[in-house]
Order: C-alpha cells, then sequence, then structure tokens
C-alpha cells in the first residue's frame, strides 16, 4: 500500500529573499509546495524599505528617482535595492505564466523604473 502524501513543506520566512529582484519565481518552486511559499511571503509582506536612499538617474534635463511615497501609498508595490526598480507584490504571487507583449513582465520580472512618467503607470498597472 503507498504512503499518502506528506503535507505541505512549511518555510521560514526568514531563508526566502525578500528582495523582489532575488527571488525564485512562484512557478520555480514544486507544484505541491507553491501556496506554502506563498504563505510565507504574505506572512513577510512586499519589501518596502522606505528609509533606502533611493539613486538618482537623469532622464531628460531632471534627476528622478522612486518616490518612497509609492511604495507608502500602494500596498501591492515593492522594491529591489539590487535592480533600483518596483515590482508588483500581487503579479509576483499569483501570474501563473510569462506573459508576451511590450512591458507585460515590466512588474514581475525586470522590474519598472519609468520614473519620468510617475505614478500613472502604477495606477495604470492595477487597471485605475
Amino acid at each position: 500500500m503507498p504512503l499518502p502524501p506528506s503535507p505541505p513543506q512549511a518555510y521560514d520566512i526568514n531563508r526566502l529573499r525578500h528582495d523582489p529582484r532575488l527571488r525564485l519565481p512562484i512557478a520555480s518552486y514544486h507544484v505541491n509546495d507553491r501556496d506554502a511559499i506563498r504563505r510565507s511571503y504574505i506572512l513577510r509582506g512586499p519589501f518596502k524599505p522606505i528609509s533606502h536612499q533611493f539613486p538618482k538617474r537623469k532622464i531628460g534635463d531632471r534627476d528622478r528617482s522612486c518616490s518612497p511615497l509609492w511604495l507608502y501609498k500602494h500596498n501591492w508595490v515593492e522594491y529591489s535595492i539590487k535592480e533600483d526598480s518596483v515590482f508588483c507584490f500581487y503579479c509576483y504571487l499569483f501570474k501563473d505564466k510569462e506573459s508576451k507583449g511590450k512591458g507585460t513582465n515590466a512588474f514581475t520580472i525586470k522590474g519598472w523604473r519609468n520614473w519620468n512618467i510617475g505614478e500613472q503607470s502604477l495606477l495604470k498597472h492595477m487597471g485605475f
């Protein structure tokens, strides 16, 4: 008689990568472990280093950077220190597959850093 399936493995949230650019995609985990990974990340919450010194870069004639206000105002926005870009926490957790087309993976794989466009693009991503 075969053994019953083992219960989902519990994941230590302190061992999971917090910076969104350094995380493994949810799809890279075994299918039986994905919900446990999602729960662990939900318990930890999105990465929001609000006190981080956001680097500035020249866009047009102005120096621009990520605004800590965006991290504060939008519960789904998280920031990658490694990539100096923002990601969508919800898309990381629940987006099934890599999409095709211009800009479709900006908030999940590459990160978004069009600081000159600003908050309008963040809201557009969420459908507002």
